[in-house]
């Protein structure tokens, strides 16, 4: 049976209830190859900040490394959002990392189990995951401007492919009864917008402290290319830190993290 097409009337009015700043205007496709691709050709028509790009499918989105992120008709929630905010560049490298807490509250706010961030861009249920964040941006001097947010969240999906299906997971698999795109949308982009609004004030401790509450590699043994050890945390700079064999803290900004198993301290 097909999915609810996404509403976009019904969508404004919840943002124009809940005071939502972004979102507007909002570009709705049925099919499109990226969100983030239509995002930025928004921008580059002078697309305001908040504009908001959503497809009901989308065939050739890309994550992070190239691989490819696509959509079936109506089991995703799927967007990209045009921001041009008055970020400081040493802030940027946490942006993936402030989206991923945004969806988490909201994914947690609808299923019992337990939402955590993955660094650097997943947003993971009983350690499976259910939604991935993109973030790219122009830089111009010492501006970002703009900056497309990109999120892939798994609503209504409940078969997928043999290599993924021990891995990923979506609102329905995880039971949420409230899979109504509209609201969850709305949920995500209130959480994103109080965190931006953080950063744009320079306060990134209380983003590193929430971080902390909900990593999912903290005290998990790992591997980040040819460094192995334990999730220790992320730092100010949305870099993952590593404590080795050796005892040593390494602070790893980019590349795969493969995990390893449990740790304990005790």
């Amino acid at each position: 049976m097909p999915h609810p097409r996404f509403d976009p009337a019904y969508f404004a009015a919840l943002a124009h209830a809940g005071g939502l700043a972004v979102g507007r205007p909002l570009e709705l496709f049925d099919s499109t190859p990226s969100t983030m691709d239509a995002a930025f050709a928004a921008a580059a028509r002078g697309a305001p900040h908040g504009t908001l790009v959503i497809a009901e499918e989308q065939t050739a989105g890309r994550g992070r490394h190239g691989r490819s992120w696509t959509s079936a008709p109506g089991e995703s929630l799927t967007f990209s959002l045009l921001l041009r905010p008055r970020l400081p560049l040493a802030v940027v490298p946490l942006l993936p990392l402030v989206t991923g807490l945004a969806v988490r509250q909201a994914v947690a706010a609808r299923v019992s189990a337990m939402a955590s961030v993955k660094w650097p861009n997943d947003v993971l249920v009983s350690g499976r995951k259910i939604a991935g964040v993109l973030v790219e941006s122009r830089v111009k001097g010492d501006e970002v401007k703009p900056l497309v947010v990109g999120v892939g969240l798994n609503v209504e999906t409940r078969a997928f492919s043999p290599s993924l299906s021990p891995m990923a997971t979506s609102l329905a698999l995880a039971g949420a009864t409230d899979r109504g795109r509209e609201a969850w949308l709305l949920d995500c982009l209130t959480e994103l917008v109080a965190r931006l609004d953080l950063l744009e004030q320079g306060a990134v401790d209380p983003i590193v402290s929430e971080l902390g509450s909900h990593d999912a590699l903290r005290g998990r043994w790992l591997s980040a290319g040819a460094i192995r050890g334990v999730g220790a945390g992320i730092d100010s700079t949305g870099a993952l830190l590593v404590r080795t064999e050796d005892h040593r803290t390494v602070a790893v900004t980019s590349g795969m993290v493969e995990l390893e198993g449990a740790f304990s301290d005790e």
